[in-house]
């Protein structure tokens, strides 16, 4: 009896033991795809700090150290992480050598190590993640250092029209609108400095409504159905297509078969006003009761 509770508590003391190797074997992967995970996070968002500031010298080098520091610090802990799990296996290696033999029938194992290039493709393909990740971001800084400082720095305040262009038009009536053209302005300096004001304009056009008849009032007066419009946003992009600013018109009516113009002014910040390079629209129509 007692030569059976010692074999019992024999085989619970390795037995635990071995389940905490295999538990430590799973934290540690589980560390490695964080890792990777979450450097891959920050080197996106060093692409993105590169898309919003305003590019010279020393903000390149800046990020793309940062970049590099990335790479290197992620592929090190993921390196050690490795070392560890190695290290883990080994012990379960031992662990399973050393169980005792009169008790072995009673837990068999697989083998504790595979292949070695089994687990080293998992980690090369991390690896290879990040520095692809480094490289892209690299990549993006070069490009963007290919424009001079003052090209980047100067304000283009050209019109920039745009014929028949078809964007967004949602709501009831909207089969009947029509842009024939828009366009977008940076307009000039404000008294501050650090804002400039930026001006657009589009052209639309409605169709003719074969289901709208004149509406004859109690007075005689004949009036037309109009065509309202609930809003129309005007909204300015970058080169990469990130949203700068918008603008918008709210609550304006045409006449069916008629042709009008739309203008607005409003502020924008310099910084946004040196990236502004593309522009979009959209128009929300009165839905019907």
């Amino acid at each position: 009896m007692n030569q059976l509770n010692n074999h019992k508590t024999k085989l619970s003391d390795w037995l635990t033991y071995h389940k905490i190797l295999i538990d430590d074997i799973q934290y540690a992967k589980n560390q490695q795809w964080r890792l990777a995970y979450y450097t891959i996070l920050l080197l996106a968002a060093v692409f993105g700090l590169s898309k919003v500031l305003i590019p010279n010298s020393v903000i390149v080098n800046i990020l793309f150290l940062i970049a590099i520091l990335l790479g290197v610090v992620g592929t090190y802990f993921l390196l050690k992480f490795q070392k560890d799990i190695k290290r883990y296996r080994q012990n379960i290696g031992k662990v399973r050598e050393n169980f005792p033999e009169d008790l072995y029938h009673i837990a068999k194992f697989e083998k504790a190590e595979g292949k070695p290039t089994y687990y080293a493709s998992f980690l090369i393909l991390m690896i290879g993640v990040i520095w692809a990740g480094v490289f892209i971001v690299g990549w993006s800084l070069k490009f963007e250092t290919n424009i001079s400082d003052a090209d980047k720095l100067k304000v283009e305040t050209n019109w920039h029209r745009y014929d028949g262009r078809t964007f967004e038009v949602i709501g009831d009536n909207r089969d009947f609108v029509k842009v024939l053209s828009d366009g977008w302005k940076i307009i000039e300096n404000l008294s501050d400095g650090d804002k400039y004001a930026w001006g657009w304009e589009i052209s639309i056009k409605v169709l003719e409504n074969p289901e709208v008849k004149p509406i004859t009032l109690e007075n005689g007066r004949t009036i037309l159905e109009l065509c309202s419009v609930e809003k129309i946003e005007y909204i300015l992009f970058d080169k990469d297509g990130f949203e700068l600013v918008r603008d918008v018109i709210k609550s304006r009516s045409l006449e069916y078969g008629s042709t009008k113009t739309f203008r607005s002014t409003s502020e924008i910040s310099k910084n946004s006003a040196i990236r502004a390079a593309k522009s979009s629209y959209q128009i929300s129509m009165v839905s019907k009761p």
